[in-house]
Order: structure tokens, then C-alpha cells, then sequence
């Protein structure tokens, strides 16, 4: 599958920590002048209620917030 994302930039970032979260995606903009998406695709491992919540819910919705940001001003949220 590389092919398919030649010129991409892998970046790991905590999801659960929506502060981290910001500052990755405020660099990422800055230096590529905005952020057009994000799209997410996480889940949880296991679906259990604790799991499901931190992940599902509240990680997606650190990422949603992030997103927002004036200093990141990402255009399209996919889910």
C-alpha cells in the first residue's frame, strides 16, 4: 500500500490528552499551511462501557475540539 501514501508523514499523538492533541495539530497546520480534514477512525479494543466512553466518545470529541481550534481551523471533520 505504500504507493498509496508517498509524501505522507506519520505523526503519533495521545488522543486521550486533548492538550497534546492541539499542539500536534496546531504544529501540523502552521507548517502546512491549515489542515483541510480529519478524519476519524478510532475505536475502542474491547467496546466495554469504560472503553467505549474514552475512546469512542471522548477521544473523538478531543479530536473534534482540536479541530477547532483557531490555531488549527481544520475545515472538515469526518466520522
Amino acid at each position: 500500500y505504500g504507493q498509496f501514501f508517498e509524501g505522507a508523514t506519520v505523526v503519533e499523538c495521545d488522543v486521550c490528552d486533548v492538550e497534546a492533541l492541539t499542539k500536534t495539530l496546531a504544529d501540523i497546520s502552521a507548517e502546512n499551511n491549515g489542515i483541510e480534514s480529519i478524519i476519524s477512525c478510532l475505536a475502542s479494543r474491547s467496546g466495554i462501557k469504560k472503553d467505549a466512553y474514552a475512546i469512542d466518545y471522548q477521544a473523538t470529541l478531543n479530536c473534534l475540539d482540536a479541530g477547532r481550534e483557531s490555531s488549527v481551523n481544520a475545515r472538515h471533520f469526518v466520522l
